[in-house]
């Protein structure tokens, strides 16, 4: 199962017979919803209640990170059925994060660079534009070298961190295109 932005994932709780089809509660069961690892995500409610004659229920589950989780619902005496849920961020939330990414380390060089205000804004847009090529890029180009030592990072951190590089030296690719555009400065 592939899970969308927002991450919130339906799941029906109940009881089922031998050929998986829904049956009617004879009895109040209480469900105990586990996730394994417990860490990865958070249940609306980790208790659900089945009352005498419903046959389903429904829960939500919401991932904290991309990965596969096993959903486990216990209830005495009953067989515990598990399901696995795999949850992965599409693409554009990625390209939106590196943007971020790019905004951040265009603004960043020309602040070094003494800018203040108005002066701000070519290093932003430049920035934004080639933070999203750089994260496009650092796959197809193979900077393997860098990996090893940010191993342990999120994908959500490797994009704003491959952004951020992109949009500082971003200006560097752009400058001499810019600088076509800017108008010439009168000497006093």
């Amino acid at each position: 199962m592939e899970a969308r932005w927002p991450q919130k994932i339906g799941l029906a709780v109940g009881l089922t017979d031998a050929r998986g089809n829904w049956i009617s509660s004879d009895e109040d069961k209480s469900i105990i919803l586990h996730a394994e690892p417990d860490n990865d995500g958070i249940f609306e409610s980790s208790s659900v209640q089945l009352k005498k004659g419903q046959s389903v229920i429904e829960s939500y589950y919401t991932p904290l990170r991309e990965g596969k989780v096993a959903v486990k619902a216990i209830a005495g005496g009953l067989q515990n059925p598990q399901i696995t849920i795999e949850f992965r961020y599409t693409p554009y939330v990625f390209w939106f994060i590196a943007v971020i990414g790019g905004l951040f380390g265009g603004i960043a060089k020309k602040v070094l660079e003494k800018a203040r205000g108005r002066e701000l804004l070519p290093g932003a847009l430049v920035g934004c534009v080639t933070g999203w090529l750089a994260y496009i890029l650092v796959p197809v180009l193979d900077f393997q070298s860098i990996q090893p030592s940010i191993q342990g990072a999120s994908r959500l951190f490797l994009a704003f961190l491959y952004g951020f590089i992109g949009g500082g030296i971003g200006f560097l690719l752009f400058k001499p295109l810019l600088d076509k555009f800017r108008p010439a400065r009168a000497n006093h």
